[in-house]
């Protein structure tokens, strides 16, 4: 598949670089960690059926952290030349030198760190036709609308799609590199009763696309969720058991 090999050949290369920058940082400092992310993919964003974003994403990000004399300094550039890897380089060191004590601040010990990579199963690219998720949110919010009348409009829905090399790399001699993707729909309405409005939103993340959910389920979920909030109302200052919402745990996701 052409995108699986362009991920391998990026994640070569960005081996590469991070290897460079290692040569580059102990000329400089001891102690340090170095990772570079590199996002590949788009996000279409649609309302009352028309495509209003259709974004592509290619971005990479270099960022180091000094650890010198228990103190931290941290940069980061999106900028992967060697010049400015330099620089970003000079800066966290020189940040490192205006920074709090801290007597825990360092480098974990080398046999704590993990030197063989464990496949996750994270990263699951197939072919994506842009169309059929147009499709799919424009029809999910058609029957969120469609769910009650006092649904009364759209925030609209999107579709996330990407794919993420990650790569690691520190001055006690770590090397490590996983590749991952991560795949979301999403959709929010706006529901009105006894002129109180309330809106909520339904989504759906996974690595494989396949596992998302179906027009049905987000458009009904998103609608239903809506509802459930008209009527709310304060209550009384109160020592009480809570439920957090399953969902919450979702919102802390490290793609």
């Amino acid at each position: 598949m052409k995108i699986f090999s362009q991920i391998i050949e990026q994640r070569s290369k960005l081996e590469s670089k991070i290897l460079n920058s290692v040569v580059l940082a102990k000329k400089e400092t001891k102690n340090f960690e170095i990772t570079i992310k590199k996002i590949i993919g788009f996000n279409i964003h649609i309302r009352y059926g028309i495509t209003e974003i259709s974004e592509f994403y290619n971005n990479e990000l270099f960022s180091i952290n000094i650890y010198k004399n228990h103190k931290k300094g941290y940069s980061e550039t999106n900028n992967l030349s060697i010049n400015n890897i330099k620089n970003t380089i000079y800066n966290a060191i020189n940040l490192s030198n205006y920074t709090v004590y801290d007597k825990y601040l360092g480098l974990l010990k080398y046999k704590l760190f993990i030197f063989n990579n464990i496949n996750l199963d994270l990263f699951h690219i197939p072919n994506i036709n842009k169309m059929k998720y147009i499709l799919l949110l424009k029809e999910s919010e058609e029957i969120a609308l469609n769910t009650d009348k006092r649904i009364i409009n759209s925030n609209g829905g999107d579709f996330n799609s990407f794919a993420m090399i990650h790569i690691f790399a520190n001055s006690l001699g770590v090397l490590q590199s996983y590749i991952s993707t991560y795949y979301s729909l999403y959709l929010s309405v706006i529901a009105q009763e006894n002129n109180k409005m309330e809106y909520s939103c339904s989504y759906s993340i996974s690595r494989s696309p396949s596992n998302l959910y179906s027009s049905k389920i987000l458009g009904e979920d998103s609608a239903q969720k809506s509802l459930n909030k008209l009527g709310a109302r304060k209550i009384k200052t109160q020592k009480s058991p809570i439920i957090f919402y399953n969902e919450i745990s979702f919102l802390y996701l490290n793609i």
